[in-house]
């Protein structure tokens, strides 16, 4: 998340960083499993009152993009938020127009989390998503 999204450009910023730590903590034959999966850590951005998270909420079937909506704010002005906490996210329809349109929603924010993700990474997500609705006057 601090490292950037899954579409961001790879440059020498962006590649170097984790990758040290992303390195030395998996390989091909050794995946990060289980409750080390930051996905898994879920319930950081789900227990929070007023986020609702689109899609399952089992980890078992869900890959690590996480789209939700903050009740009373756009997604637009929770990203501003995120990002100037240093947080990237994306916003908007993510190519799911009709399915955001079926849900009756306008919009989402999505944070994509990987092997490379920290738990305080996502707890950080969680702490932004609080700070900006405290911002906004929702919390």
């Amino acid at each position: 998340m601090h490292c950037g999204e899954h579409s961001s450009r790879c440059d020498a910023e962006n590649c170097s960083c984790g990758a040290g730590e992303y390195s030395g903590r998996c390989s091909v034959k050794h995946p990060i499993k289980g409750s080390d999966q930051p996905s898994v850590r879920l319930d950081a951005v789900g227990a929070i009152a007023g986020v609702r998270i689109i899609g399952p909420r089992d980890t078992a079937d869900r890959g690590g993009a996480v789209s939700f909506v903050v009740e009373d704010i756009h997604p637009h002005d929770v990203g501003q938020v995120l990002d100037e906490l240093g947080i990237a996210v994306r916003t908007g329809h993510h190519c799911a127009w009709p399915l955001h349109r079926a849900l009756g929603i306008q919009a989402t924010t999505r944070a994509s989390l990987y092997l490379y993700n920290t738990h305080d990474e996502v707890d950080a997500l969680a702490d932004g998503i609080r700070q900006a609705q405290k911002f906004f006057g929702t919390a």
